[in-house]
């Protein structure tokens, strides 16, 4: 298992991530994934397990209640969910998660750690195209290009360059929607920094740890605490996810 940094403890999210890689590189053999499995309830997956260890990792006298951290949250579920699909260790539990996600109506899904539902929508969206299942990948497609600016992505807190990168991805898979890639494609390159990069976006939140559905809006922008959005690390998130959507925009065309 793996943690959000070396001096945290272990999470489902921080391991997702991990294990994604590490499939993809080939190096997960014989990994046992007992502890990863024990995050699924049953529906979703939640970011952490145990109550009492989480408080005593926060060492902050002022928290009492971390029951929001320990449910189970869509946005680490889609993410298992991608992975479960992509490594094919447990049908049982990847029927079961699917299925879940399948039942809800878009507008019903939920990205408790982001501060808008694309990040979940974006690794449900990798898993349908995996699994061919084009009718609900259409969905997503379809509900996002409503939500869409013209040529960029917002979420409440403004422009956010990480979303329009995840929302270039998921239309240039359908030729209905090539005009808007195209367009969020441009808005990406005429946004890049002579460096390279791009602007951070902060869309990484961390709600009270007792919120069971944080609104994540009105958060200021600060490297720790609770309340809120994290200073994204030398705009890692924005500039990874904007080279790749470009990228595969420019593959296609």
């Amino acid at each position: 298992m793996w943690g959000y940094s070396t001096t945290w403890i272990d999470d489902a999210d921080s391991t997702n991530f991990a294990l994604i890689s590490l499939f993809s590189l080939g190096l997960l053999d014989n990994y046992n994934h007992d502890e990863w499995c024990i995050f699924f309830n049953g529906e979703y997956f939640s970011t952490y397990k145990d109550k009492n260890y989480l408080l005593e990792s926060l060492a902050d006298k002022n928290i009492k209640d971390v029951s929001g951290w320990c449910t189970s949250h869509h946005c680490v579920s889609a993410v298992s969910l991608y992975y479960l699909v992509i490594s094919d260790i447990d049908t049982d539990k990847t029927k079961r998660l699917l299925d879940n996600f399948k039942s809800l109506n878009l507008e019903q899904i939920t990205a408790y750690w982001w501060s808008d539902s694309i990040y979940t929508l974006y690794y449900l969206f990798l898993t349908f195209k995996k699994l061919n299942l084009n009718s609900e990948s259409e969905k997503i497609q379809d509900y996002l290009s409503k939500k869409i600016k013209v040529d960029h992505y917002e979420d409440y807190f403004g422009i956010n360059l990480f979303y329009t990168a995840l929302a270039l991805e998921i239309m240039l898979e359908n030729p209905k929607y090539s005009k808007i890639a195209d367009k969020l494609a441009d808005f990406l390159i005429k946004n890049q920094y002579n460096d390279g990069s791009w602007l951070e976006s902060n869309s990484l939140c961390i709600p009270e740890p007792n919120e069971f559905s944080p609104q994540n809006k009105n958060l200021p922008v600060k490297n720790f605490g609770v309340n809120v959005r994290s200073h994204e690390f030398n705009r890692l998130f924005t500039t990874i996810s904007a080279i790749r959507s470009l990228y595969l925009w420019k593959n296609q065309n």
